[in-house]
């Protein structure tokens, strides 16, 4: 009887260890949902709500990040219709950017009347950059690394400001430093979220990447592997200090293991207002 139950309690062990492995490792990272957000801010100058598509460490690649994923991100932004299109960095993956350079023609798909932007990512810098920037600059990404572009929208102005890659851009702390308090609404978007504590003041909203969202979350013990000098303080979500708002998304890739657990891949979809009557 007993050794009756051991070998059912093994065969139920295996056959749940087999569901859990096939969803981490296919079902999961395979998928893509849509996160959304809406954020409204103090400014002294009011501005009608954004509609922002946001996509980070999209990895083309490595695993599933292949011309057909990329297809499919293109495809749910433009389902979305925003108003803007920002990329976080991170377009490639292997230190390679051959993938990414041959799926990239997928981009001039996107419709966003405002522009599609893109700051770039610790695994760009690692694969040289150059394939990367004429890749995205080719098909209408403009890139915006440690510089800013001032945009109108329904009678009033936001500044969008690109900061370049905490870990490799080494023009990043000049940029800050000389960095000019904007009188407009500003919003950053930048790859790796530990910049956050050193962004000028007069920025409100930061949008950032990297971290996958730890890529894996088991329960109790969370994510224990977070690409960040912070850790689980800035892992995901929405997170404000100091009268600042982070918004870190999870990305639609993979790093290191094709794995996620209870992180799924996402497209993020915010709505940002500023309104001088908070």
């Amino acid at each position: 009887m007993i050794k009756r139950l051991k070998a059912f309690l093994m065969y139920i062990l295996v056959f749940v260890g087999g569901i859990l492995a096939a969803w981490a490792f296919w079902l999961e990272p395979s998928s893509l949902t849509t996160q959304r957000y809406s954020l409204t801010m103090a400014h002294k100058n009011n501005f009608s709500p954004l509609r922002i598509g946001i996509v980070s460490d999209i990895h083309i690649g490595r695993f599933f990040g292949d011309e057909k994923r990329l297809e499919r991100i293109v495809g749910t932004l433009n389902d979305e219709k925003p108003d803007i299109i920002v990329f976080l960095g991170d377009f490639v993956a292997q230190r390679s950017a051959e993938a990414f350079v041959k799926s990239a023609h997928q981009l001039k798909k996107l419709e966003a009347p405002l522009g599609v932007y893109a700051v770039l990512g610790n695994h760009d810098w690692w694969s040289g950059k150059t394939d990367v920037v004429q890749a995205l600059t080719t098909n209408n990404v403009q890139l915006i690394d440690n510089q800013h572009i001032d945009l109108k929208w329904k009678g009033a102005q936001l500044r969008l400001i690109g900061l370049g890659d905490y870990w490799e851009d080494e023009h990043l702390w000049d940029y800050i430093a000389a960095h000019k308090a904007s009188e407009i609404p500003s919003i950053a978007i930048t790859h790796n979220p530990d910049v956050f504590p050193r962004i000028p003041s007069d920025i409100s909203l930061v949008l950032a990447g990297h971290t996958h969202g730890g890529q894996v979350n088991f329960p109790i013990i969370n994510s224990p592997i977070v690409p960040s000098q912070f850790q689980d303080r800035y892992r995901y979500g929405l997170i404000h200090e100091d009268g600042h708002h982070l918004l870190v998304t999870s990305g639609t890739g993979n790093s290191i293991l094709p794995v996620r657990f209870r992180v799924p891949p996402e497209v993020v979809i915010a709505e940002v207002a500023f309104t001088s009557a908070n």
